[in-house]
């Protein structure tokens, strides 16, 4: 976690956080906020889910290809059984530069409805919230799970390239559903 100050009026606050200063004294505003990557540098794979949690969400051993940064604010990770083989877990991560940047939803609560909108047209199913808490949704699709999950740190997009309905619990889990 990263912490910083700085003076009101001096930069902008983020996610619509709002400050009201009465005194024309010297007033210190104190924000904290998950530190972000460079610009351009991808997530680590292990802050979204560890291989260890990964393979018990889906009882097969899988381990995380290297992340893609996918443009800014938005990381690509890949859980795979083999170098060879296709992912069995998709997941891209969409932090608050790429939520601002969105012209349509600006917010991790509309980008997270966007993104579920989306799936729900393309699979033409209905979400299912999982149950126990967090924000999080399945979508059914064929042969494979779409989750969407709204964590602190951004939202994310998984593809769950197996059919068990239990696997795309499980996964929702682990990346913290």
């Amino acid at each position: 976690m990263r912490i910083t100050t700085q003076p009101i009026g001096a930069g902008r606050l983020q996610f619509g956080e709002r400050v009201r200063a009465r005194s024309t004294g010297a007033v210190a505003l104190l924000i904290v906020s998950a530190a972000l990557p460079a610009i351009g540098q991808p997530v680590d794979c292990a802050d979204i889910a560890s291989n260890v949690a990964m393979s018990a969400a889906l009882g097969l051993r899988v381990v995380a290809a290297a992340p893609v940064a996918r443009d800014t604010g938005v990381t690509e990770c890949n859980w795979v059984r083999t170098a060879d083989t296709p992912p069995t877990v998709s997941v891209r991560h969409f932090d608050r530069r790429a939520i601002l940047a969105n012209p349509v939803a600006r917010t991790p609560e509309s980008y997270f409805e966007l993104l579920v909108s989306a799936g729900e047209e393309v699979a033409g199913r209905r979400r299912e919230p999982l149950p126990g808490g967090g924000k999080a949704v399945l979508i059914p699709g064929n042969g494979q799970w779409l989750v969407v999950v709204q964590r602190p740190d951004g939202v994310l997009r998984v593809v769950v390239n197996l059919p068990a309905r239990a696997t795309a619990f499980a996964v929702a889990r682990a990346v913290g559903g």
